[in-house]
């Protein structure tokens, strides 16, 4: 028979025929460029595929037919080695199968234990009772009453946020909706989250060196019963992923100029079973409904950055009005060496990018402006390249981007 016959009768590829031919497993007659198949090659190839039914590798295999080839079963020494080949793969098998079934045993009990966000019962949430107090007119500084409400024992899921000077906001499906709109061009809700798509892993690593920098910090300054700020949850959103992670009861207010991102956000952590206490405010200026000296802790993780690149000044120096005469802000600053490549590609492409942005020296200029003095901070490392992605694409490859830890208290 010709390969391609004994291809189509055993069902294996002419290219494995060819590689067993090369390791020398089957050693068929060569006719000029062509192999001739006969009965004793063919049986070789049924033993083959038998013993790879029975999880032999093929050097195990190799080794069994050389070892028929020179006894042809006749031997008694030849087949009690044999039977203790297979009485060992037997054994192998046996061993592989009970640590497969500790597997699923394994797989099960991950499986109840993520079942109940399966099966749990979507509890909606909305603007909190408790954050009415926070809620203020940013003409007149004067609380915002509700009317038309739709409300359950926690919160206000719809309704229209009012004052006697005429400033009227909406509460549309739980979250607070103002009439500062979106208008750059170059920005738009990332709903499918491609910023955090193709960064490399050694970005991934500095990251979570910094979630942990900051997480520690949270804690030792204890967040209990505090109002935590975080804005521009468009780019990164730290406490999304840190909620189980805080220690407190607090009121947790989120800021994003994009209402789909927040709504996103919220049905996640619904869906996750996660019933914090969360004011979302959909606003793209930095004039929010609340009221001033009410927050005791900012989160800035890249949100100075993402500030910068779509207004012409530093984010504390806009909202430094919210944070309390003693407040405190944890973050991470990303910056450039001065000079860098990058920034002017960073202008390029978003042409509304502030020109100190991801400048350390002005970014620390901007916290000593409001009064705050950098109680600690770390450097967390840096990257010399950040991959093909949305978030960093502007990244001139070969220049540091560095990631800088603060902790900074007025």
């Amino acid at each position: 028979m010709k390969i391609g016959e004994v291809s189509k009768l055993f069902n294996i590829s002419a290219d494995t025929l060819r590689y067993y031919i090369d390791l020398g497993i089957i050693v068929p007659h060569r006719k000029g460029h062509l192999f001739e198949f006969d009965e004793s090659t063919l049986n070789d190839i049924k033993w083959i595929l038998k013993l790879k039914a029975m999880n032999f590798s093929l050097n195990e295999i190799y080794d069994i037919i050389s070892l028929r080839r020179v006894s042809n079963w006749v031997e008694p020494e030849d087949i009690e080695d044999y039977i203790f080949k297979l009485k060992e793969k037997k054994g192998f098998i046996g061993a592989k199968l009970l640590q497969l079934k500790e597997s699923i045993k394994k797989i099960d009990e991950e499986i109840n234990t993520f079942s109940y966000v399966v099966n749990y019962k979507i509890n909606k949430t909305g603007v909190p009772l408790k954050s009415l107090e926070y809620l203020c007119c940013p003409l007149c500084g004067n609380q915002l009453s509700v009317e038309n409400a739709k409300i359950s024992r926690k919160y206000i899921y719809d309704g229209t946020l009012i004052c006697e000077c005429g400033y009227e906001i909406e509460i549309i499906d739980g979250i607070v909706i103002t009439k500062n709109k979106n208008t750059s061009l170059y920005d738009k809700p990332d709903l499918t989250r491609e910023l955090y798509k193709d960064i490399p892993p050694d970005l991934v690593t500095l990251f979570q060196k910094s979630y942990n920098w900051m997480l520690k910090k949270i804690n030792i300054n204890d967040p209990k019963n505090k109002v935590i700020l975080e804005t521009h949850v468009n780019a990164y959103f730290f406490l999304y992923t840190h909620l189980k992670k805080i220690n407190g009861e607090g009121l947790l207010i989120i800021v994003d100029k994009f209402p789909e991102t927040l709504y996103m956000y919220k049905e996640r952590i619904e869906f996750l079973g996660l019933e914090p206490d969360i004011l979302y405010i959909a606003d793209s200026s930095c004039n929010y409904p609340l009221k001033n000296r009410s927050v005791d802790l900012l989160i800035d993780f890249f949100g100075t950055n993402e500030h910068c690149i779509y207004k012409h000044t530093f984010l504390i120096n806009n909202i430094q009005k919210y944070l309390k005469e003693k407040s405190e802000i944890i973050g991470t600053y990303f910056y450039f060496e001065p000079f860098s490549k990058s920034i002017k590609q960073l202008t390029k492409e978003y042409p509304e990018n502030y020109e100190n942005n991801f400048n350390l020296a002005e970014f620390k200029k901007s916290l000593h402006n409001e009064k705050f003095n950098i109680d600690d901070c770390e450097e967390i490392g840096f990257t010399n390249d950040s991959g093909d992605n949305l978030a960093f694409s502007f990244h001139m490859k070969n220049e540091k981007m560095s990631l800088y830890a603060f902790d900074a208290k007025r």
